[in-house]
């Protein structure tokens, strides 16, 4: 997404539906105490929702700019 400046490949429901599973295994890994369901996905909703920020935040930043690829020559100006 960093390299491109592109995240329409990205899926952010996907993103957020990974998040809130997460955040239910983390609840109940809470519940129970239990330190590897605790960490595990604690780490799981970090990155899970910090992708899906990332990606609505670019989907709504370069929606409809037009965007220049590194393979695309620059124009130059005809000068008279």
């Amino acid at each position: 997404m960093f390299k491109l400046k592109d995240a329409k490949a990205v899926s952010v429901p996907f993103l957020m539906v990974i998040a809130l599973g997460a955040s239910v295994w983390l609840a109940y890994g809470l519940s129970i105490q239990n330190w590897s369901l605790i960490i595990a996905n604690g780490v799981s909703v970090f990155f899970s929702a910090g992708c899906a920020f990332i990606a609505y935040r670019m989907h709504h930043h370069f929606a409809g700019v037009p965007h220049a690829t590194k393979h695309e020559p620059k124009q130059k100006e005809d000068v008279d």
